[in-house]
């Protein structure tokens, strides 16, 4: 009998040395809750301010406005109108700079890059996109970066000219009335 008293106490011993080894390390080891800007002030900062867009729920950077965003009355005019058909409209971009040009279409699966070539443009046709949508445009190196939306006279076709211009507006938006904005 006291036997089997000394080995219980032995036992109740080592489990009281084991387990207060293992608990305060546990407490240490628990990570510490850190704070992540969700937006961070790098996206706001050359080049990336031109470059990526801020992440989803930043306020956006200098060349990415919020995308699928009408403009507020009074706030821009479209820059062109197209006759819609269907709800879906054939958009051809025209590579006019010496540079690579990446696009990506919002509200679509298309995306993809130009080549530049000034003496033989690109020509890339997104066919049935349908609006609204988003179209934004990606100059090489961050070099400044035009779309100029031009309606033709069928129905339901725009092109769009990428130029280098002075100014980056790269974001070409087309709503369901057919009304196209760039930013």
């Amino acid at each position: 009998m006291g036997q089997k008293k000394t080995f219980l106490k032995f036992q109740v011993a080592w489990l009281g040395i084991i387990s207060s080894g293992i608990f305060p390390g546990m407490a240490i080891a628990q990570p510490a809750q850190s704070q992540v800007n969700p937006c961070p002030q790098i996206f706001y900062e050359s080049p990336l301010n031109t470059t990526i867009p801020a992440p989803a729920g930043c306020p956006p950077n200098q060349s990415f406005p919020s995308l699928m965003r009408p403009p507020l009355p009074g706030e821009q005019q479209p820059v062109a109108t197209v006759q819609m058909v269907n709800q879906t409209v054939e958009v051809q971009m025209i590579n006019l700079t010496a540079g690579d040009v990446a696009y990506e279409v919002i509200s679509g699966p298309e995306q993809g890059m130009m080549r530049g070539d000034v003496r033989t443009p690109t020509t890339i046709n997104l066919h049935a996109l349908s609006t609204p949508f988003t179209i934004n445009l990606f100059g090489e190196d961050g070099s400044m970066l035009n779309g100029l939306p031009q309606p033709t006279e069928t129905p339901g076709e725009l092109v769009i000219w990428l130029v280098n211009l002075e100014t980056n507006k790269n974001t070409v938006t087309m709503q369901e009335s057919g009304e196209v904005f760039v930013y």
